[in-house]
């Protein structure tokens, strides 16, 4: 009812709704499994100044709501909805915890969304941060979500770099032996052997 109630009103008329949730409240109903439905709607369909002054409530709480089951699609949500100031807010806390949050079965997945989606001025820095943090793209290398970054990672980060991060990944201990480690390594020969290709002919041209 309350979510049917914020998209069929005037933001105006709800924001009753969103006085009634300011405070400590709005983090907790941040994780509750139909609440979180709630405050994604209130970022959806609210004004900019009301938006601004969810994400500000909750904002302590991103670390936290990231990496929980309800509270990381209301992250996603805050990070696609919110003011540019805000949401760059946001992405430095990521590129901080970018360890704890890659390594997180729910973190991972909004990484993944900002990876996927974002424009290049929140998905670089994200992507750079990543590949510069020590041993963690080692560690993603070993699980099916970690390479699904990974791959996102090399196709954002300058070449130089990729070469870099490719080296480090095909070194890494223990890889062969990863059925995931072994996909990734076939993507990466894949990937090499077609720049080889694309080089070549730009060389005999």
């Amino acid at each position: 009812v309350v979510q049917k109630c914020i998209e069929v009103l005037r933001p105006a008329a709800f924001q009753f709704i969103i006085d009634e949730l300011m405070g400590d409240s709005l983090g907790h109903v941040a994780e509750h499994k139909f609440g979180c439905r709630v405050v994604m709607r209130l970022l959806e369909h609210s004004l900019p100044h009301q938006v601004c002054q969810v994400v500000g409530v909750i904002m302590p709480s991103v670390p936290k709501l990231a990496r929980h089951r309800y509270g990381n699609y209301v992250v996603q949500s805050m990070i696609s909805n919110s003011a540019t100031e805000q949401r760059c807010l946001i992405l430095e806390i990521f590129r901080r915890e970018i360890a704890m949050m890659c390594q997180d079965h729910f973190g991972s997945s909004v990484v993944r969304t900002v990876l996927q989606s974002g424009n290049d001025s929140d998905r670089v820095p994200l992507a750079q941060a990543i590949s510069k943090s020590s041993g963690l793209v080692r560690q993603l290398m070993h699980s099916q979500r970690g390479q699904a970054i990974v791959k996102l990672v090399v196709g954002l980060i300058e070449v130089p770099e990729r070469r870099r991060l490719l080296d480090e990944v095909v070194k890494t201990s223990g890889l062969p032996a990863s059925k995931y480690g072994r996909i990734f390594r076939l993507h990466v020969e894949q990937k090499a052997s077609s720049q080889l290709l694309v080089a070549t002919v730009h060389a005999g041209a």
